[in-house]
């Protein structure tokens, strides 16, 4: 679709971003070749692959820790303000402007600041149901016997009613 023709009308150092898969709007070289100082694609086998992988785990997680009640404009900023610092500055080059798909600790740093996002924005609810401790700690030890496990330990269906309830 573009060549490096196109590329050169472009403004001096240029960045591209050529998403189409599996074949890119333009290829790598053929970009540099025209003048793109940094280039992205899609692709996993081009450096700086831009794919939602990266954004999507840590947004639903930091909504889901925040108990979102949407995803606003706030936590899509965040981020991407969050992915862009992932790489710290003195590591940052022409190939390297974006974590790697496959680098988990950039849901891990897009989650926190989705979640805090949520909460410095006002889009969290808190767990209107009030169960007593005691009687889901109870609970948890009938689930057990029930089980035939001997330990006295929580169910891990009960921890996580816990834990969706803000109990723990």
């Amino acid at each position: 679709i573009l060549s490096s023709d196109d590329i050169k009308t472009m403004a001096k150092d240029t960045i591209v971003f050529a998403m189409a898969n599996p074949t890119p709007e333009i290829m790598p070289d053929e970009a540099k070749k025209g003048g793109a100082a940094i280039v992205g694609t899609g692709r996993s086998d081009f450096p700086n692959q831009i794919n939602n992988v990266l954004v999507f785990p840590g947004v639903f997680r930091g909504a889901l820790d925040a108990k979102a009640t949407e995803i606003n404009e706030e936590m899509k900023l965040a981020a991407a303000y969050a992915l862009a610092s992932h790489i710290p500055d003195s590591e940052i080059t022409a190939e390297n402007i974006i974590p790697s798909a496959l680098d988990k600790s950039a849901a891990l740093k897009v989650a926190a600041a989705v979640k805090e996002a949520a909460e410095k924005s006002g889009v969290t609810r808190k767990s209107s149901i009030k169960i007593p401790k005691a009687l889901l700690l109870s609970l948890s030890g009938i689930l057990f016997y029930r089980h035939k496990r001997v330990e006295h330990k929580f169910d891990p269906l009960i921890l996580n009613f816990y834990r969706a309830v803000n109990f723990l």
